[in-house]
């Protein structure tokens, strides 16, 4: 009798827990962990909301609410959709939340002040809430403790912005409503001259918010407020060393401006920036003597990655179709994720293309372990991160300082440390017997095709 024949399973599948299917991971992808259903059983139930068209979407710098909207009639509601662009994207949750609702409060005259942000760990679509200062709903200072004050007027009018924050789509459905309308809130805030903001800054670095803030009102009055105080120092402090916006840019101007600090190069391609530069740490650990005590050298990176989406593991693909990059923390935190799980139903792994990338790979030393099972123990797994760590500070600039470096000569720089590196951690690997690490290392971090 022949035996049953196995239908082999896609590489990672996921069982859902409704149908009992096994789909496609991404049909799994929350926005923090996974579903335990696919998006077919999940979208059965509940139809996803789609975005509207982008005719029909305004820019947030374009939203188009009339100033008089709130103080006609009795109650006012109203509803628009606002796509996201580049910058909006880049941020968290939280800092789009209070871009819409400032930009909200200077189109319509009515002050909101933000109170949460959603805590969503599986749907896409994060909700966030502002609430018109002047309700009547909301906590405000009791009276006999506002001693230079004079309380806010309050209404009725239970004011409030609500949105939905979906990123995948570049969306943003925003609903602000008024009950009714009443009187916009005019700040009393006295702005400070220039003789207060010079007293600020003369003291900024020597003096803490609370105690400048005693020191003002003993000197000018009453009307100087804490918050004036706290922008002013801070703007004092972030000048000294904020030069651009750039924070390359930045650095360079910092470093070149300040004493006992060297730049030795400045390299600014397409893909990447490379800014070396001498402390006078430095100096002191070579030791006037020449007693050089510096034995290693670090790459500092700076990416824009976001934490959330570098812990998944389906996250890796992805990022490395767009050549994306990660800072060391990120990296650190992916390799040790991508370890820490089960071995996949079928591990993709071809000995034959490994062995002509790199000259070391022996055929015999592949994938052998039952699915399911861990790739690396904890020790094991800490020794790699290491290892890698430290493969992620090596850099062709450090072997040759030479601004005639030729194209030609940083390649073939490179590629040796590539191979140096994917040598070290093949051969821990072999000894300790881990080829299903290395198969997943090399798919996933050392292999020239990613």
């Amino acid at each position: 009798m022949n035996s049953p024949s196995t239908t082999p399973f896609p590489v990672e599948v996921l069982n859902c827990s409704n149908c009992q299917c096994f789909r496609h991971p991404a049909m799994f992808v929350g926005l923090t962990r996974n579903y335990k259903t696919c998006s077919r059983c999940r979208y059965l139930q509940t139809p996803p909301k789609l975005a509207p068209s982008l005719l029909n979407m305004n820019f947030l710098s374009q939203l188009s609410i009339d100033a008089f909207f709130f103080s006609e009639g009795t109650g006012s509601r109203m509803e628009c959709d606002i796509h996201m662009n580049d910058r909006l994207l880049a941020l968290i949750y939280e800092e789009v939340a209070l871009e819409v609702i400032d930009q909200v409060s200077q189109q319509t005259g009515y002050r909101h002040t933000f109170q949460d942000v959603g805590a969503n760990k599986l749907s896409h679509s994060v909700i966030f809430r502002g609430r018109c200062i002047n309700r009547n709903d909301i906590r405000h200072e009791v009276i006999n403790r506002q001693r230079h004050d004079i309380s806010m007027a309050t209404y009725p009018c239970r004011g409030q912005i609500t949105g939905h924050i979906d990123k995948r789509q570049s969306w943003i459905h925003l609903e602000i409503t008024h009950a009714t309308c009443h009187p916009i809130h005019r700040s009393r805030r006295v702005e400070l001259d220039d003789e207060e903001i010079t007293f600020i800054r003369d003291r900024a670095t020597t003096s803490t918010t609370p105690s400048l803030f005693g020191e003002m009102i003993r000197n000018f009055g009453y009307h100087v407020i804490r918050a004036q105080v706290y922008y002013w120092r801070l703007n004092h402090i972030e000048g000294q060393w904020n030069g651009n916006e750039n924070e390359f840019l930045s650095a360079q101007i910092l470093i070149r401006n300040r004493i006992g600090f060297e730049e030795l190069l400045w390299v600014e391609e397409d893909n990447y920036v490379a800014f070396g530069f001498k402390t006078p740490f430095f100096y002191l650990c070579a030791g006037s003597s020449g007693d050089n005590l510096v034995k290693e050298y670090h790459v500092d990176s700076t990416y824009r990655t976001v934490r959330t989406f570098i812990s998944s593991t389906l996250a890796i693909p992805r990022l490395n179709e767009t050549c994306g990059r990660l800072c060391i923390w990120h990296l650190k935190k992916a390799v040790d994720c991508g370890l820490a799980q089960g071995r996949a139903l079928e591990m993709v792994y071809d000995v034959n293309e490994a062995m002509r990338e790199f000259y070391f790979i022996l055929p015999d030393f592949i994938p052998i372990r039952a699915p399911g099972l861990q790739l690396a123990t904890k020790e094991q797994r800490d020794v790699i991160i290491t290892m890698m760590g430290d493969h992620y500070c090596r850099h062709p600039i450090f072997n040759c300082l030479r601004s005639d470096l030729l194209q030609d000569e940083f390649q073939v720089i490179a590629t040796q440390i590539h191979q140096r590196s994917a040598n070290e951690v093949y051969m821990y690997c072999r000894e300790d017997n881990l080829a299903d690490a290395w198969a997943h290392l090399y798919r996933n971090w050392y292999s020239y095709s990613w």
